[in-house]
């Protein structure tokens, strides 16, 4: 094997990291700018989700592999969105009795 074969399978998961990494950063702009400017937290998460969902969707249908739609692979959608989405962006009332 060749020293260039070894190298050639890391380079997709390292674009995807930087890919990753990139759209993350990204998000703190937007996000910055939501809160400066008073747009409920709920909806704006909503609509990003949605837009999420459309190109991971349009991604999955260009290249021929399609989202399951069994209910073991539904709960576990729900399960993340629930977990990555609600319980990231809730914040409790900060409660008065605390404060002098």
């Amino acid at each position: 094997m060749s020293r260039g074969d070894r190298g050639a399978p890391l380079l997709l998961p390292l674009a995807m990291l930087l890919f990753g990494a990139g759209s993350y950063a990204m998000t703190f702009s937007p996000n910055r700018l939501a809160i400066t400017e008073g747009i409920p937290v709920l909806p704006f998460v909503f609509w990003q989700g949605v837009g999420a969902a459309a190109v991971s969707l349009a991604a999955a249908l260009v290249t021929g592999q399609p989202p399951r739609l069994g209910q073991v692979y539904l709960r576990f959608c729900l399960l993340f969105g629930f977990v990555g989405l609600f319980l990231v962006n809730h914040r409790p009332a900060p409660s008065t009795a605390l404060r002098p």
